[in-house]
């Protein structure tokens, strides 16, 4: 495994004295993913928020490339190169195409060495966007604006990039390209990838694997594993769909990623 980009230690945190992540540990480098699956409500979203600065820690740290982030605001989180997707894509329905990845631009224009403009690289990757910069956001599809919400944050030249549910609400043909995109900007733009998806069939692709999160905590997929029975199960006690992989009889660890 390369250099840690993300290192996540001990991570506790959740809403009004409830814990909804609990011990939660990984590392991710460049051009590596995770994937965490998970029903709604199990705190994958949490989890992510809490990364980007969104929710504060309870305990536990969050590092980037070795630099304590865990305390910093949102808007310093993001300059230090770690960009959240949110569930929903909430894009600026009001403004253009043009306008949304203009405003991607501001969380990056702080960095050393970030003087490089990206916009024509994220329009190569996305030419569909490139045909509709002049069409408001509001009046694009589904699967126009969730790739528009990835584009606008790799307008930040994100080191880390943290995506929430990315095929929520889309046609099977549409979430596969969107999992193309994202495959294509973590294997050759080097970016590290979290994906929180309900289905590991949806990440797999992406990252090439994914960790269960139960009860507040990620666990393993454990490819050397015998234990069908036991795998199914765990799927469904967490609510999350049994993927494709899973007729393999894989089994579950406890996963730090150590």
């Amino acid at each position: 495994m390369s250099e840690s980009l993300l290192t996540v230690e001990s991570l506790v945190a959740g809403y009004h004295g409830s814990r909804v992540i609990d011990d939660v540990s990984f590392s991710v480098g460049p051009g590596e993913g995770l994937g965490v699956v998970g029903a709604n409500g199990a705190g994958k979203s949490t989890l992510l928020r809490t990364i980007s600065g969104l929710v504060a820690p309870a305990s536990g740290r969050i590092l980037l490339e070795g630099r304590d982030i865990t305390r910093l605001s949102p808007d310093r989180i993001a300059r230090a190169g770690v960009l959240h997707v949110p569930e929903g894509r909430r894009v600026f329905s009001g403004l253009t195409v043009h306008e949304n990845l203009r405003t991607g631009t501001i969380a990056g224009a702080a960095r050393a060495g970030s003087s490089a403009d990206p916009y024509d690289a994220v329009l190569d990757l996305f030419p569909r966007l490139r045909e509709r910069l002049n069409q408001q956001a509001q009046t694009m599809s589904g699967g126009e604006q969730q790739m528009l919400a990835i584009a606008r944050a790799l307008m930040g030249r994100p080191s880390v990039l943290l995506v929430d549910e990315p095929a929520m609400g889309l046609a099977p043909v549409v979430v596969k390209r969107v999992a193309e995109h994202l495959r294509t900007i973590r294997e050759h733009w080097g970016v590290a990838l979290v994906v929180a998806e309900q289905s590991a069939n949806n990440v797999d692709g992406i990252v090439g694997g994914h960790q269960l999160l139960v009860d507040g905590r990620l666990r393993e997929v454990d490819s050397g594993g015998s234990d069908r029975a036991n795998l199914l199960a765990a799927y469904r006690a967490a609510g999350a769909d049994v993927p494709t992989t899973a007729r393999s009889g894989r089994a579950l660890t406890d996963g730090k990623n150590e």
